[in-house]
């Protein structure tokens, strides 16, 4: 597949690597969505059954009750060149994947990542959470985290470079170094890990 472009608002999307390419719903319907099949997969989200949505081009507004279930949809494929998502209170998963460009925007929601290979990787994080285990690029990797929370674990080598910037947030660097309020921390190298922390945390191992 070349591309995958999602726009959710509730949902989860779990992404991972099969022989043939597949999609499952739990706790939602094929009706929620508006799905364009093909060498551009384009998935869109436009109603919930578990939520009243009001939206309109730069507004929206969802409700939820407590005790329902996560809405998750599953997809399974070949390959992937081109990931582009956005996602607002759900979130995505992805795992063992090699993908060459990743583009990824979240409000509230959630985003984790498992051995995942790239050229290029570009992750915006509101107040959500994002948890990256293996993410492995060959150029660059940026994320940027406003008051939500950043891990990552086993990305970055001795031969990477890495440009590290705090706010008012506080940063924590390999088990010795922490930064906080308007601090940055660079490395020339290649790969190149941009991250940015507002006023969240931003753990890095």
């Amino acid at each position: 597949m070349k591309s995958l472009n999602l726009c959710l608002d509730d949902v989860f999307v779990k992404i991972m690597e099969d022989d043939t390419f597949s999609i499952r719903f739990h706790n939602c319907r094929p009706e929620d969505f508006e799905i364009t099949p093909g060498e551009n997969t384009t998935i869109k989200q436009i109603y919930s059954s578990h939520n009243l949505f009001i939206k309109k081009k730069y507004f929206s507004l969802s409700f939820k009750s407590k005790d329902e279930t996560t809405s998750i949809i599953e997809l399974r494929l070949p390959s992937l060149e081109h990931l582009n998502s956005t996602c607002d209170s759900g979130g995505i998963s992805l795992r063992n994947l090699t993908i060459n460009t990743i583009d990824i925007q979240v409000d509230s929601g959630l985003v984790y990542l498992n051995d995942i290979h790239s050229e290029k990787a570009s992750i915006t994080c509101d107040s959500g959470t994002v948890n990256a285990n293996k993410l492995i690029v060959s150029d660059c990797c940026d994320i940027d985290v406003d008051s939500g929370t950043l891990f990552i674990k086993n990305s970055l080598t001795n031969l990477c470079g890495y440009d590290i910037k705090c706010e008012t947030g506080i940063s924590k660097l390999f088990g010795s170094v922490k930064i906080r309020g308007d601090k940055r921390l660079f490395k020339a190298g290649v790969p190149m890990y941009r991250l940015r922390n507002d006023t969240g945390l931003c753990t890095i191992e």
